[in-house]
């Protein structure tokens, strides 16, 4: 259970009539306090490219999956753990880059939200992201969670949320 002091209800609605709760706490600004805590992860065992997963999953659930903490990645149950790469919802958006003049760090976003990790967690593999050939900007999950950046055209399994 989670408690929040003068606590307001918002609902966030995305394509397809698909709401969430937000249970926001109101002070000198608004933070959030939580996110659908209810969210289910579902793997999809079948390959697409990352837009077409990401179709996918906003037709039959909410979106691609999105992760804020390790919790939330041991919450997904897939078969073949041991060699399988899939897709997740963070991708980079390198019209950041131009304020920067280089690739920004802050520039992954989730899919749901279009924003960067409200919590600030991220699980990079060693060298991630790298960027490579500045065309590297989708992001996938090792059978361990980690992530990693590569080309939005492979196609791969892929892993949705709701709730």
């Amino acid at each position: 259970l989670v408690f929040c002091s003068t606590i307001t209800s918002l609902f966030k609605c995305f394509p397809q009539g698909k709401c969430h709760l937000f249970l926001q706490k109101l002070g000198f600004g608004i933070t959030s306090c939580l996110e659908s805590f209810h969210r289910k992860y579902h793997y999809v065992n079948q390959k697409m490219t990352w837009t077409d997963a990401q179709s996918y999953c906003r037709e039959k659930y909410n979106d691609l999956a999105t992760f804020e903490s390790m919790e939330d990645i041991e919450k997904l149950s897939r078969p073949n753990m041991d060699n399988d790469m899939i897709w997740m919802g963070l991708y980079d958006d390198p019209n950041s880059w131009i304020v920067n003049l280089g690739n920004d760090t802050n520039s992954w976003r989730w899919s749901a939200t279009e924003t960067t990790s409200r919590t600030g967690y991220d699980n990079w593999s060693a060298g991630q992201p790298n960027y490579d050939q500045g065309k590297d900007l989708c992001v996938r999950m090792l059978s361990g969670g980690s992530w990693t950046d590569t080309f939005c055209t492979e196609e791969r399994y892929f892993a949705c949320y709701e709730g």
